[in-house]
């Protein structure tokens, strides 16, 4: 019996199984690394204005700015959030002396910012993603606004 040129049925079938594999493989860790850009460019973002509102208080013989100006950036614009999908208002202002976060840490479409900015004390933050639990959300808050709470008072209970 003479064999013809081609592939089986059974090799088609292995190849596309490993390739299968392969590519659920290669989109998780495109997820992780997307998600782990994302919290980099966030703490970036933080640590750039939060420097910036610092130097223009330091200017103001300890006052904090009333707003943060997009010229005080090299692309002449207020570093955006990689995770606002929403096109929100960059930054919401506040005057609370009393208060070092926003009420609402976790970023949704009804956000009143995706930043957060009290101009009584110069405190900035970043609103953060639900990352799945009231845990993880806040470490992952913590980590990308370089903070170490363990409860955020009020803002917990958007946790």
């Amino acid at each position: 019996m003479q064999r013809r040129p081609g592939f089986t049925l059974v090799e088609l079938v292995v190849v596309v199984l490993v390739m299968g594999i392969l590519a659920a493989v290669g989109v998780g860790k495109y997820q992780d690394m997307t998600a782990e850009g994302e919290k980099a460019t966030l703490q970036s973002n933080v640590e750039t204005i939060q420097l910036q509102i610092d130097l223009m208080t330091a200017r103001r013989n300890g006052q904090p700015p009333v707003n943060i100006r997009p010229e005080w950036f090299q692309a002449k614009t207020i570093p955006p959030h990689p995770q606002d999908k929403w096109g929100l208002n960059p930054v919401q202002r506040v005057n609370d002396a009393a208060k070092e976060n926003p009420n609402k840490v976790v970023l949704t479409d009804s956000a009143a910012g995706a930043y957060w900015y009290n101009v009584a004390n110069g405190s900035f933050r970043a609103r953060v993603m639900w990352q799945g639990s009231r845990r993880a959300t806040l470490d992952y808050y913590n980590e990308v606004n370089d903070a170490a709470y363990t409860n955020l008072d009020a803002a917990e209970a958007e946790l």
